[in-house]
């Protein structure tokens, strides 16, 4: 590893930890840390230790390794919402809910996990409330399954991987085949619905934002009682597509914007 002057080693060192384990999204060893980043084993044990003193990352004994803590993954969640309103995107779920009177909300991926960003109620009497940060797990939600839909085979098998590891016992009966049956389904429809699985009485469409590859997945979701959403699916689901081709065609039109005045 080549080292810049302008950046004290150990920040440096932290910081490369971190983003190793975005990219491995698994547990790792003082071993696997060091030998990757070419850092001195006693070193990195140290480093490690004090990281898991100040709460960072935990070390799990039955497999020798550390993961991130949720402290950490916490530190950047506020990034989502600012980009959300720099976007446009929270105007776009707010012509969502005075269409349809029914919550929209937007999530973006978040390792395993659908995380909401921002929420914005209809005016139904009775409304769905989700608060931002509420984490929904990609494999086992209409948002992630909506989400998944552009996502290759080999993502999703890890995806997949990953739950099962996390869910332990739970996530026994959990397979690609099952995953993929439900992001089959969107993709024939061209959106993703379905019941709440962790509140039965209410039901999901959402749909997928395209990304440039290697950013975050993003969907925007409407969602209410499962009564209405079951009869007003497919004129949610194409509001839905309104506002997302009209997001995309703006930032389309901008970034072209961009590059005639870098031109």
């Amino acid at each position: 590893m080549a080292e810049n002057a302008a950046v004290i080693k150990s920040a440096g060192r932290v910081l490369e930890i971190f983003e190793y384990f975005g990219e491995k999204r698994a547990p790792l060893s003082v071993r696997e840390i060091a030998e990757h980043l070419e850092y001195p084993l006693s070193s990195t044990a140290a480093l490690m230790k004090s990281l898991d003193v100040l709460g960072y990352v935990s070390y799990e004994r039955h497999l020798r390794a550390y993961l991130p803590t949720v402290r950490l993954s916490r530190l950047g969640e506020w990034v989502y919402e600012a980009i959300a309103h720099k976007q446009g995107l929270v105007e776009l779920l707010a012509r969502l809910a005075e269409k349809t009177g029914e919550t929209a909300i937007l999530s973006a991926e978040n390792d395993i996990y659908a995380q909401i960003v921002h929420m914005v109620p209809g005016d139904y009497h009775i409304q769905l409330q989700v608060p931002p940060g509420t984490r929904r797990l990609l494999c086992q939600s209409v948002i992630g399954w909506a989400m998944i839909t552009g996502f290759n085979d080999a993502k999703v098998a890890g995806l997949v991987a990953r739950t099962r590891d996390l869910l332990g016992r739970a996530g026994a009966s959990l397979s690609m085949q099952q995953v993929m049956a439900h992001v089959e389904v969107a993709r024939a429809r061209g959106f993703a619905f379905g019941r709440s699985l962790t509140t039965k009485e209410t039901g999901t469409v959402a749909l997928a934002i395209p990304q440039p590859e290697g950013q975050a997945g993003l969907a925007v979701s409407v969602s209410g009682l499962w009564k209405r959403m079951e009869k007003s699916r497919e004129a949610i689901a194409q509001e839905l597509r309104h506002e997302v081709d009209g997001f995309l065609r703006m930032a389309n039109e901008e970034k072209s914007a961009r590059a005639r005045a870098r031109g």
